[in-house]
Order: structure tokens, then sequence, then C-alpha cells
């Protein structure tokens, strides 16, 4: 959900992912994500950021398919 919040320096569009909200990405996709997965995706979302892109729902499939199939192999 995105927020608006007012800082020291003036006002900041927020835009927060949860655990909880990678859980419910993973489910509509038919998958089950341990808590441990969900905290390496998150980490993934991090180091694969892309300020043009954003993070939405395409980006968190992505890397839930990524991590996914890591962890298969």
């Amino acid at each position: 959900m995105a927020r608006l919040i007012e800082t020291d320096e003036g006002l900041v569009v927020r835009d927060d992912w949860s655990e909880g909200d990678i859980h419910s990405v993973a489910e509509c996709m038919d998958i089950e994500l341990t808590d441990g997965q969900v905290r390496d995706i998150m980490l993934d979302i991090v180091k694969a950021y892309d300020i043009s892109v954003g993070i939405n729902n395409e980006v968190v499939e992505r890397v839930i398919q990524n991590r996914v199939g890591e962890d298969m192999e």
C-alpha cells in the first residue's frame, strides 16, 4: 500500500511490501513458501531493485519463480 509520509526533509511517497504480501503473491501462484524463502525473496528484490520499474506484483512473481527454481535444484 502506498502512503504519503511527512519527514523533516518534506513529503515522501512510500510503498511497503511485508512478508505477508510476499506470501499472498506466492499463494496466488499456487506456491507455498517458508519464512526463510520469503526473507531470501525480499533480499533478492532489494538487490535487483530498479527505480524505473519499482516493486510490483510482476517483479515479486519473477523473483519468487527464480528463488523457487533455485531451491528445487
